[in-house]
């Protein structure tokens, strides 16, 4: 019974192949929210509907959007609970361009992930947006970035 002359490789090697493809797979981190969609016109859009004040995205100078919007406290939560509900999040519009420059980087053999600040309880419908719009990615990471929810228990990290 003739062997092969290829042999297994060795730990060794599979070591150098994985940390090869480690340096050669570049994963490029994108922002979901005013990145690859337009999240704070639609927010703008929504303080206008619920809250009848027209702000235009050009006089936001801050990112506390309760201050540039004058909203109170308990408006600011109310827009924080509309605005995460899933035919709020799914109506928002792609910015303009964004993903054919994913859809570039991953054709020439980039890895994306996407990264949001959005509370875990808009996993589903975050996903769901990214698929309506066939945005290409690897990845998508969930984080809480200003301790704005809690993540314990759910698909979402802690910075």
């Amino acid at each position: 019974m003739e062997r092969d002359d290829v042999s297994r490789p060795s730990l060794s090697d599979s070591r150098f192949l994985i940390e090869e493809r480690m340096r050669s797979t570049k994963t490029i981190y994108v922002d979901l929210d005013d990145v690859l969609c337009q999240t704070t016109r639609n927010f703008l859009l929504i303080i206008e509907r619920e809250f009848g004040r027209q702000v235009a995205y050009e006089q936001l100078h801050t990112f506390d959007l309760g201050q540039a919007c004058g909203l109170q406290p308990h408006e600011v939560t109310e827009l924080f609970r509309i605005a995460h509900q899933s035919d709020e999040l799914l109506r928002i519009e792609p910015l303009e361009g964004a993903i054919s420059v994913l859809q570039h980087w991953t054709a020439t053999g980039c890895e994306i992930a996407i990264v949001t600040g959005r509370p875990p309880i808009t996993f589903e419908p975050s996903r769901e947006w990214l698929a309506r719009h066939q945005v290409p990615y690897q990845t998508f990471l969930m984080v809480d970035k200003y301790s704005r929810f809690t993540t314990e228990n759910t698909i979402g990290i802690t910075l």
